[in-house]
């Protein structure tokens, strides 16, 4: 079963891994194409202001909970001050890298305590069918 799951998982993020064209290489937008030292000179309050990059993140956030399966909330029960802290650790070890690259380990370190369902809801019963087990099989 450990192995089904690890294979799922892996099957979910190849399309994210391979969404880039025969180069390997992406576009960049906005913040992201920013190199990191930039985000850890706005922690520090000068430059662009924080918020922007707040901004960012939770719109990245917000399009990898809309384009990868079974995931509702890509940070999980995680709060931005300790996302930041994250963020400002990595940064900090990889100052010339893009800003996208640093969201984009911190959406893998993320995934697999991400919440998958919207809290209150209990889709076991329309999983089963859709596996084709009936609403009372195991």
């Amino acid at each position: 079963m450990r192995i089904l799951s690890l294979l799922c998982t892996l099957l979910l993020l190849t399309p994210a891994v391979s969404a880039k064209d025969i180069d390997g290489e992406h576009a960049v937008f906005g913040l992201g194409a920013q190199p990191c030292s930039q985000y850890l000179a706005a922690r520090k309050g000068q430059g662009v202001p924080m918020r922007r990059y707040q901004d960012w993140i939770e719109a990245y956030f917000s399009a990898f909970n809309l384009l990868v399966n079974n995931t509702w909330n890509i940070a999980g029960r995680h709060k931005m001050p300790e996302l930041l802290r994250w963020m400002d650790a990595w940064c900090s070890q990889h100052p010339n890298e893009p800003f996208i690259d640093a969201v984009a380990n911190l959406t893998a370190v993320l995934y697999p305590d991400r919440q998958n369902l919207a809290p209150g809801k209990d889709n076991r019963k329309k999983w089963s069918q859709e596996l084709g087990r009936g609403p009372d099989k195991p």
